[in-house]
């Protein structure tokens, strides 16, 4: 990983936030704090090319966008 985190808005936060599962509150706190974040975009970047984090699936919101397990997501029918 790149020197891009140090720079995070997000440094300072409960890493918790970044996982809020059904809270809608959550969601949207976190979502806020990414849209003053100076990475924001190197953020997401990271989270569409990679998607394993120290061998688990990347879940989470990362740059503004929430990320969930690509093997649990559900393809929609062309």
């Amino acid at each position: 990983m790149s020197d891009w985190r140090k720079s995070a808005a997000c440094a300072g936060y409960d890493p918790e936030l970044w996982f809020p599962g059904n809270s809608q509150l959550m969601r949207r706190e976190a979502i806020h704090i990414c849209h003053t974040c100076p990475v924001m975009m190197q953020c997401r970047k990271y989270a569409e090319t990679n998607n394993q984090i120290c061998g688990y699936p990347l879940q989470g919101i990362w740059g503004g966008k929430e990320f969930t397990p690509r093997k649990y997501r559900r393809s929609t029918p062309r």
